[in-house]
């Protein structure tokens, strides 16, 4: 007969297995990747990542390199809440997405010698464009 504390380390594996699951499907649907393309990507089998996204508890050497083949980092396997900045919540992926951007073009602008307060205005007239599309 199990003790409580090992029931107890069961419900939390499982929750912690489901989140995993779940965030690992969901980001590859949102990414548009089959599961060959993601295999493909992260040095994974097909047949790996369809486990754990039926339940299957991957190593963290795994995890991670799927991780990467999404291009997100480990620790957005283990979040189902959206990132909060201030007060606004945003799904992590598209959080992830709009860094990225930010970040290439911010590399660019540093690699010609861009002046920052020029960049940072570029950047303010860029989301100010993108939130009069959305609305």
């Amino acid at each position: 007969m199990k003790s409580q504390i090992e029931k107890l380390s069961n419900k939390e594996n499982k929750e912690i297995i489901d989140t995993i699951s779940e965030q690992l499907l969901r980001y590859r649907n949102k990414r548009g990747m089959t599961l060959r393309k993601l295999a493909d990507k992260s040095n994974c089998s097909a047949g790996l990542i369809s486990a754990i996204e039926k339940k299957s508890f991957p190593s963290i050497k795994k995890l991670n390199d799927i991780g990467r083949g999404l291009n997100i980092p480990i620790e957005a396997f283990f979040n189902k809440k959206p990132i909060e900045i201030g007060e606004v919540e945003v799904d992590p992926i598209i959080f992830i997405d709009e860094f990225e951007n930010y970040f290439k073009l911010a590399k660019i602008a540093f690699k010609n010698d861009v002046d920052i307060n020029r960049f940072k205005k570029e950047i303010e007239y860029l989301i100010e464009r993108k939130d009069e599309e959305e609305e």
